[in-house]
């Protein structure tokens, strides 16, 4: 009896240990795969591409995937559209980041505020766009104008009509205290002055004169001996030219050598132009010495409203040009309506 109770209690301790073993070896291995899924799960620890909000965990599939000059055919922009300058420079932003942090930028996928954020807050992204003519989508162009609007700084818009250009080019500047500055910081990230805004001021030849007068005759160079196709040009310029009762009373500076004009009863004319330099800053000692020599807008006074000789009157701008009076041109059929105009103002008086 004693040794068949000895040989039962062998048996159940060995039972026993075959039981606590189990146990142990379940518990190490669900404690090597939590480990597992530890290490493998990106959750909360992981680099985002901001463009497809894709997951990629190494450091090198995140260089690969981002810092590519163009994305793949894989990445396909989801929410908020971006551009490919903004993806990148976020991913360089996310690399020092983890570098210097030993952490990572984003803790989840990033929302379209974050993508809107990284469009507004990429100062060399802004950079690029304006100073070097890359495209910028609207949406984005919109984000950034309503960042400086909230900044108390005025968009402006102009046009460069040169003859060096196939057509107008517009130029974006920012106006804050009648200080006109580039749309883009400076290495040291301030707005670089460029220009100033001011009133137009229109020289005394700008303006028609009494006829027969001194210095009408002067003005033209006209005696007795002139010939009939210089007293029709004579006529027909000073007809073309601004009406003198439009003059500003007590308006005129010496400085300028010129008047201002009055509002004439209509106040959604803005007589105000824009004194503009252009930019040569070297923004970044690492880019292309050609893209930096290149510089940003000219030397040129743009104007908000241009007075068209042919029509005699004033007209405002959408974008400022760079042509205080367009000038008219000589043709039969203008002439007689310049001569029907002046016989109309003759009865009236």
């Amino acid at each position: 009896m004693n040794i068949e109770l000895k040989v039962n209690q062998k048996v159940k301790n060995n039972n026993i240990n075959e039981l606590l073993n189990d146990k142990l070896k379940s518990i190490t291995e669900n404690s090597q795969n939590t480990e597992l899924l530890e290490t493998k799960n990106y959750n909360n620890k992981s680099f985002y591409c901001l463009r497809c909000k894709k997951q990629l965990g190494r450091t090198t599939y995140f260089k690969k995937h981002c810092l590519c000059d163009a994305p793949t055919k894989r990445c396909k922009n989801v929410g908020v559209d971006i551009d490919w300058l903004v993806v990148k420079h976020d991913a360089e932003k996310q690399l020092n980041y983890y570098k210097k942090h030993k952490k990572y930028l984003y803790n989840e996928k990033p929302t379209d505020e974050q993508k809107k954020d990284a469009i507004i807050n990429s100062n060399d992204f802004i950079n690029q766009v304006f100073r070097y003519d890359l495209e910028l989508t609207e949406e984005a162009l919109q984000i950034w104008e309503t960042k400086q609007k909230k900044l108390g700084y005025e968009i402006l818009r102009i046009k460069a009509d040169l003859h060096s250009l196939p057509y107008p080019k517009k130029i974006t500047y920012l106006i804050k205290d009648k200080i006109i500055y580039t749309p883009y910081r400076n290495n040291k990230r301030y707005l670089i002055k460029v220009g100033y805004v001011d009133d137009i001021y229109y020289e005394p030849s700008c303006f028609n004169l009494k006829e027969n007068s001194s210095e009408y005759i002067e003005r033209y160079n006209l005696n007795d001996t002139t010939n009939k196709d210089t007293l029709d040009y004579a006529f027909i310029d000073n007809v073309c030219k601004i009406n003198h009762k439009l003059i500003k009373s007590k308006s005129y500076n010496e400085k300028e050598e010129g008047w201002l004009i009055s509002d004439y009863n209509h106040p959604e004319i803005e007589f105000k132009r824009y004194v503009i330099k252009e930019d040569r800053t070297i923004l970044n000692s690492n880019r292309c010495l050609k893209a930096q020599n290149k510089p940003y807008g000219y030397n040129l006074t743009y104007y908000r409203t241009t007075f068209y000789e042919t029509t005699r009157k004033f007209k405002r701008n959408e974008y400022p040009i760079n042509h205080k009076i367009k000038k008219h041109t000589f043709t039969a059929n203008q002439t007689m309506t310049l001569l029907y105009l002046r016989h109309e103002e003759k009865t009236k008086n």
